[in-house]
């Protein structure tokens, strides 16, 4: 499947946000780096990978073996990165512009679980014991008001203050 101008472009703006997952260093691309690759193009569908400089060969070269060994599509080649794109066999998520559309998963019934029912009574709903949290203070200028903890409930009364004449120092 040959990507066309549109949906490589597609793939380059999904493709900016992503970090490398792979580095290919001075041993270029082993059986084992292409293995790891397989791993992550097939978990991702689209990945980056970082390509060193002491990597023999040229980046094209190893972007085309990378991309002819996994049967992928190679999207970009910027600087050292290559962006790699296969579309998974089972559950795509990427919907390229122009391709044959995504084949919805059978829907189930709104509010129903993968699980079997319980056969258990669901426990009573109790108050949470733990107490509100404190009103925030408005910042230094402001006019807002602070949001009321007992919002229309009346506050507890404060105990009174001890009198300075009675303290004996």
């Amino acid at each position: 499947m040959a990507l066309d101008g549109k949906q490589r472009r597609f793939l380059r703006a999904l493709g900016h946000p992503l970090a490398p997952v792979l580095q290919i260093g001075r041993g270029g691309a082993t059986p084992a780096v292409v293995r790891e690759v397989e791993r992550a193009v097939a978990h991702h569908e689209l990945i980056k990978v970082r390509v060193g400089r002491e990597a023999p060969g040229e980046l094209d070269e190893i972007g085309a073996a990378l991309a002819g060994a996994l049967g992928a599509e190679l999207a970009q080649v910027l600087g050292r990165t290559l962006l790699l794109y296969r579309r998974r066999a089972r559950d795509p998520v990427i919907q390229l512009p122009g391709a044959p559309p995504i084949p919805a998963k059978r829907a189930r019934a709104p509010g129903a679980s993968k699980r079997l029912p319980s056969t258990r009574a669901a426990a009573p709903a109790t108050r949470d014991p733990r107490p509100a949290p404190p009103a925030k203070r408005a910042k230094a200028g402001s006019t807002a008001q602070p949001a009321s903890r007992w919002r229309g409930r009346r506050a507890p009364e404060a105990p009174p203050l001890p009198d300075d004449e009675d303290d004996e120092r």
